[in-house]
């Protein structure tokens, strides 16, 4: 617990804290720091100091650049080890996204490469082009490999290096997409609603009241 507001201190807290504190084997939280922040430098002809430098000693605590340090065999490392390998994951984890970003964008499948030419003003003759021969060298651009695709289309069609634009052709069309048929209606359903059609308009010639089945009473 702070001594400060009684906040609850967690292990991943303290591994943040990394070498500014030491967690000893016994639970106990020492601040390497602490003792040249308090009393600066020690004199054995300072009284108040006397106490202090006696249990330095007793302790085996060593001074260095970033304070007084308890001996590693009193130190749970655990902690340490802990914040570095959340570090590492951290860092594994960026990578792997960073990697996922260019993949995304150095290759594309064959739907996404034929509606971007589309897009762009281009046709299936130029998809296909482009899609055997990315596939062929491993999405390659002058033998290194493709950061962005779609940027590699724009820079060859406006330099004028696809099928359509070198050689045009009338045949050089997008299919126009099929017009979905009309369900067919079941014939026995037509042939009733025929019937009972014919047979109201006989009835009305005939001037015979209407049935309770016609629904008009």
């Amino acid at each position: 617990m702070s001594s400060d507001c009684g906040t609850k201190i967690a292990s991943e807290h303290l591994a943040e804290l990394k070498d500014r504190v030491q967690v000893l084997d016994d639970g106990k939280i020492f601040l390497p720091k602490f003792i040249g922040f308090q009393y600066g430098t020690l004199s054995s002809n300072c009284v108040p100091h006397k106490k202090l430098i006696e249990a330095i000693r007793f302790h085996s605590l060593t001074q260095t650049f970033k304070g007084f340090l308890y001996p590693s065999s009193r130190v749970d490392n655990t902690l340490h080890s802990r914040a570095k390998e959340k570090e590492e994951e951290q860092e594994k984890d960026k990578e792997e996204e960073e990697d996922k970003k260019k993949k995304r964008h150095a290759r594309g499948s064959f739907e996404e490469l034929t509606e971007f030419c589309r897009e762009s003003g281009l046709f299936p003759r130029d998809a296909e082009y482009l899609w055997n021969k990315w596939e062929g060298n491993g999405w390659q651009n002058n033998g290194k490999a493709m950061k962005d695709w779609r940027a590699t289309v724009r820079a060859w069609k406006a330099q004028g290096y696809l099928p359509s634009q070198k050689t045009p052709s009338a045949s050089d069309v997008w299919p126009t997409p099929a017009k979905e048929e009309p369900e067919e209606e079941d014939l026995m359903e037509k042939m009733l609603r025929n019937k009972a059609a014919k047979e109201e308009a006989r009835r009305l010639a005939e001037g015979e009241p209407p049935t309770e089945e016609d629904g008009l009473w």
